[in-house]
């Protein structure tokens, strides 16, 4: 909240490229080399572009909420047409790409059999590869991209216009608008948007990918196909049952999320200053947390669920039709069967994983929505019961000029009050200012929280000073008024807190000043400075609301228990001479370059300990093994089964050219392959679901192990480190950072292991092909792990730097929270909400900057891997004797691709479980900061020789009023 001027950035790479720039990601070279040479930090961000600035987000959402207009109504009007439009084009270049590329493949595998022998069809045919594998790679990776940006278009319009409605308020309303729901709002709710983002599309594509594949397997198979399509559709009514239940368990998970940051923030605030016992208050975060936990878990096995129906209803239905089929006697030729069961892999996908992810991401989505509907209307709610209330209660009593003294207010009606001074004031087009009960400070220097906001004068602010009595306390410290104050001003006791809460609204120029009983901290003090404050502000409405009246001159006025003022002067607001707009100029300079919000930012490696940390939480090396175990039975199980099929393929071509010869003994042999093939798919779903529960099993132990860990460590901090660690620090750690390892790290983990098996399957049988094979393989992998690894500097860093501008943004809403009356009467909303939009537009700079480079990253592993295999096939086309160096031409280039495509999954996800352990690197760091604080406090003691024991207090009964000052 500091009064600077907006910082001009560089204008973004990919907003300053061309259309070839952009298609081909040539701009991210540049973020490449400049992110290898140096570590990126908040000043090297680039200009977020226009298409992602908050405000003009935010206005759309503002001018249609105020029609009255649901969300899903104006996020469908703004963003859907683009969102629909990304979706038919995926769905034209998926069927396109489906339908060519296997034919292409198939043409060039003819010609190593022997079946194709005309070189110039060949050599079209691997132009024809190479400008589809290129066209493939541009367009998916370019889509995503477009994806990404969508989601931040959208997650930027709610959590700007969230912003905007907690602006409305006058105070904050703990028991429905707390810090805990909005930090979830703003974390984890965001996330399942961009869930849905990315494949909800996949709800109205996989229908229509059914039928236009229903109809060309119609084509090949006659009426039975409709076996197949009988089963699939059975599974839409199970999956909305699923999405009902998924719904109502996270909107529960997400209330419990709510209640446990909301907890952990009064305890920290609470650390320090009051007497709380650190075990209890772990012991009952710790219980919100394995609710939440539960509740988690149970979301993860309805997913589960989901995704096993749908595996075991698409793998029956080609059960049931290769069944059907064999006892109806029919036969078709080898590439029909084929042809067949290329189509149902797709429709496999598409039905047995996207379509289910899709539908539990729509239910999620929807409790997201109400969420956000119900926070808008509870704000709406508690503003309209203010304006009310405070309509009511104006009536009540006049304002009159002087001092004014405003005794026994009800704690009940003070809000109420400040509420109707605020109307007031309004009405008149008058300035109030205004001292809360609680001082009220943010995360900035003294002197910005002084003036905050306003023009800076030096003579006012020197005076302000003096009247307060400031300089005595600012000669304690090193920086005076330049020192930072950090989390409401731990690092200041409760008198300076006070004096600075007082010498910020008297700094102010206004009509009025309302001192909301904000001296309880001081003594015989007390009078001196409401004596000064009466000289300060001559000719100023000033009341003052207090529980005693031991200050009250003869001359000041007294506004008694009914509301009548005992004063027969009756002062008009309308009769106040209009202050001097004098032009000074704005504080924009930082005397000591200090980041109001401090995070560690770098492009080191997550340290092998962090991995080693995470297994170790999720349990024992036993457990570990079981978990290889079944995954490496599930890919043995599934190979089993692809090799059924193709011994079933075997078998009906061999009774094809025996033309029924020994007929009996090929149907024996086929109803004994059906029961091993019903048997072994049974198999596989019983494996799948028993590898999800063991990885549940595993992740619940880390997620609850962790925030134990972490928290213990935190509640037993010494108060000295609070003065150095921001809480929306700590909060961004254990809401967005802790929600990441919740619920995807271990899915990251579990299709890297599962790629693995896969690769490590095929080497060995490429080995017995053709041991000469390996030998590209191993260059290959040499330069994608170069590529990797000079891509992954940027990446890493970015990570960092994005979460770090998340915690400004959270600790920005924390400040706002407790400074609502303060800033309704500075009247500053619409500069508050401008600063918290270009917070918001840095941190979508960082994300999107990382997205960029992740895809451009995803580019470069394609192209390097299409190269391979287009250099691959030359050389079987080229070389005579490559069929003795490298085996079977056919054989290897089917495996190649194959591997090629695993390996390319396999690049993705390491790089991806990377950026994702920065998540839990950021957590642990703040398991031992403990030992680090103490360390650094002694090394700051030595080193400015200011250990003197005189100032120490070693009664409990003065412990509290003494405050050690960092000198």
């Amino acid at each position: 909240m500091e009064h600077q001027p907006q910082k001009q950035r560089i204008n973004h790479p990919y907003n300053a490229a061309d259309v070839l720039s952009r298609v081909f990601f040539c701009y991210a070279i540049k973020l490449l080399k400049g992110g290898y040479q140096k570590t990126f930090t908040e000043d090297d961000l680039y200009e977020v572009p226009p298409a992602f600035k908050a405000k003009k987000l935010r206005c759309n959402l503002e001018r249609e909420w105020n029609s009255k207009n649901g969300i899903i109504f104006i996020i469908g009007k703004y963003f859907g047409l683009c969102y629909l439009s990304l979706g038919l084009m995926k769905f034209l270049a998926d069927t396109i790409f489906t339908i060519v590329q296997p034919n292409i493949v198939e043409k060039l595998l003819s010609y190593f059999s022997a079946k194709e022998t005309n070189k110039f069809h060949v050599v079209l045919y691997v132009v024809l590869m190479i400008i589809f594998n290129l066209l493939q790679t541009i367009f998916s990776h370019n889509y995503f991209l477009f994806l990404k940006g969508l989601n931040i278009k959208v997650r930027t319009t709610l959590l700007s216009f969230t912003y905007r409605r907690i602006l409305t308020l006058t105070f904050v309303h703990t028991d429905d608008i707390s810090i805990g729901r909005i930090i979830t709002l703003f974390t984890k709710d965001v996330q399942v948007i961009e869930n849905f983002i990315d494949c909800g599309n996949e709800l109205w594509i996989a229908p229509i990918r059914l039928l236009t594949i229903s109809y060309i397997l119609y084509r090949k198979a006659g009426p039975l196909i409709l076996i197949i399509i009988f089963f699939l559709t059975l599974m839409v009514p199970i999956q909305g049952l699923i999405a009902e239940n998924v719904t109502h368990q996270k909107t529960q998970m997400l209330q419990q999320t709510d209640k446990r940051l909301q907890t952990t923030q009064e305890t920290l605030t609470q650390i320090g200053t009051t007497n709380i016992d650190p075990e209890d208050c772990l012991d009952a975060i710790c219980n919100i947390r394995r609710k939440e936990v539960q509740t988690i878990h149970k979301l993860f096995y309805l997913k589960a669920f989901g995704l096993t129906v749908a595996d075991v209803v698409t793998r029956g239905s080609l059960y049931a039709f290769l069944v059907v089929y064999t006892l109806f006697g029919y036969s078709m030729t080898i590439d029909t069967l084929l042809s067949i069961i290329s189509c149902f892999s797709t429709l496999s996908e598409s039905f047995g994983t996207l379509f289910p992810q899709a539908v539990c991401q729509a239910a999620e989505l929807m409790a997201i929505i109400r969420r956000f509907e119900t926070f808008f209307d509870d704000v709406e709610r508690h503003r309209k019961t203010e304006d009310q209330a405070a309509k009511i209660y104006v009536k009540k009593f006049k304002i009159h000029k002087g001092l004014t003294w405003l005794p026994d207010l009800p704690n009940c009606k003070r809000d109420i009050f400040v509420s109707a001074l605020l109307k007031a004031c309004m009405t008149e087009n008058k300035n109030l200012s205004y001292a809360s009960q609680k001082p009220w400070l943010f995360s900035s220097t003294i002197r910005q929280n002084i003036v905050f906001r306003e023009k800076y004068e030096d003579n006012r602010y020197q005076k302000v000073l003096e009247v307060c009595k400031l300089f005595e306390n600012l000669e304690l410290l090193k920086d005076r008024d330049s020192t930072m104050v950090v989390n409401d001003g731990r690092n200041l006791d409760k008198s300076f807190k006070t004096k600075i809460n007082i010498a910020r609204t008297i700094y102010r120029q206004s009509q009025v000043y309302f001192f909301d009983d904000c001296l309880t901290e001081f003594g015989d003090d007390t009078s001196d400075l409401i004596s000064n404050w009466h000289k300060f502000l001559q000719d100023k409405i000033v009341i003052f609301a207090t529980h005693t009246c031991s200050s009250l001159q003869e001359n000041d006025k007294c506004i008694g228990k009914a509301g009548n003022i005992f004063d027969d002067e009756i002062y008009e607001l309308g009769d106040t001479q209009s202050l001097e707009n004098e032009e000074c100029k704005l504080i924009i300079e930082n005397p000591k370059n200090q980041m109001t919000f401090e995070d560690n930012i770098n492009s080191k490696k997550v340290a092998f300990k962090i991995y080693q940390k995470y297994l170790s939480l999720g349990g024992s090396v036993v457990l570990l093994l079981v978990i290889f175990s079944m995954f490496l039975l599930f890919e043995i199980e599934k190979t089993y089964v692809d090799n059924l099929i193709t011994l079933w393929i075997y078998l009906e071509e061999s009774t094809n050219i025996t033309h029924k010869l020994n007929e009996t003994s090929s149907q024996e042999s086929q109803k004994s392959l059906f029961q091993v093939y019903g048997i072994m798919t049974i198999a596989i779903e019983a494996t799948m679901f028993t590898n999800f529960l063991i990885c549940f099993v595993f992740t619940k132990k880390v997620s609850i192990r962790l925030h134990r860990m972490v928290f213990k460590s935190i509640v037993y901090f010494p108060v000295e480190c609070f003065e150095r660690v921001f809480l929306g620090n700590i909060l961004n750690r254990l809401s967005k950072d802790l929600s990441i390892i919740d619920e995807s790290i271990i899915f990251v983990y579990r299709d890297l292991l599962q790629i693995f098996l896969e690769v490590l399957g095929f080497i060995i049988l490429m080995s017995h092909i053709g041991g000469f094979s390996l030998l590209p393989l191993g260059l290959l992998l040499c330069v994608l792990v170069i590529l990797r690894g000079w891509c992954l500097h940027s990446l890493r860093n970015l990570r960092r730097l994005e979460a770090s501008t998340r915690s400004t943004i959270l600790d920005y809403i924390y400040s706002t929270l407790n400074g609502l009356a303060t800033i309704s009467a500075s009247q500053v909303q619409e500069k508050l909400q401008n600063e918290f939009e270009q917070h918001l537009d840095l941190n979508n700079s960082s994300y999107f900057t990382f997205q960029c480079l992740v895809k451009s990253f995803a580019f470069l592993i394609d192209l390097v891997c299409a190269g391979y295999v287009t250099i691959i096939v030359i050389i079987l086309l080229t070389v005579d004797n490559a069929h003795q160096l490298f085996g079977d031409g056919s054989l290897v280039l089917t495996h190649i691709i194959v591997l090629i495509e695993l390996f390319k999954r396999g690049f993705y996800k390491w790089t991806e479980l990377e950026t994702e352990m920065i998540a839990l690197e950021r957590i642990l760091e703040y398991v031992k900061v403990d030992e680090k604080c103490k360390k650094r406090i002694m090394d700051n003691n030595v080193n400015n020789e200011r250990m003197a024991f005189a100032n120490n207090c070693f009664t409990e009964e003065h412990a509290e009023k003494r405050k050690l000052y960092e000198t």
